[in-house]
């Protein structure tokens, strides 16, 4: 069974993202911020690491570059709400910082499961 690291400062997006994940057949581990995020995948690494953007300690761009820096193979998913409206280009940034994939909130859960899916199976 493949394994998906949550990383979100939000608990009601990690809980839909953990629903989905796992009535899809994977097992789900979680992390309130990127340094929490960072240290669980050190101590015990996923398949896939879905990060927000917007948390406390460590946001979802430093989480990026510090796993990618550490663990260049990691597959990365980050999940925003900032670019709904194309503003700020968060998500573009990302993936300039090595983020596999990036989704707006809210998530369409056939997209994440699209995205999970084809990273997992890469």
């Amino acid at each position: 069974m493949a394994k998906v690291l949550v990383i979100d400062s939000d608990s009601y997006s990690r809980a839909q993202l953990r629903e989905v994940m796992e009535k899809a057949g994977y097992e789900v581990e979680e992390a309130s911020n990127g340094k929490l995020g960072v240290a669980k995948f050190e101590w015990s690494p996923s398949d896939l690491v879905t990060t927000g953007i917007v948390m406390p300690e460590m946001d979802g761009l430093e989480t990026t570059k510090a796993l990618k820096g550490s663990f260049p193979g990691v597959k990365i998913i980050v999940i925003s709400g900032y670019d709904q409206n194309g503003d700020l280009g968060m998500l573009a940034l990302a993936r300039e910082l090595g983020a596999s994939d990036s989704l707006s909130k809210p998530v369409d859960r056939q997209k994440l499961l699209q995205a999970v899916g084809l990273l997992i199976d890469s």
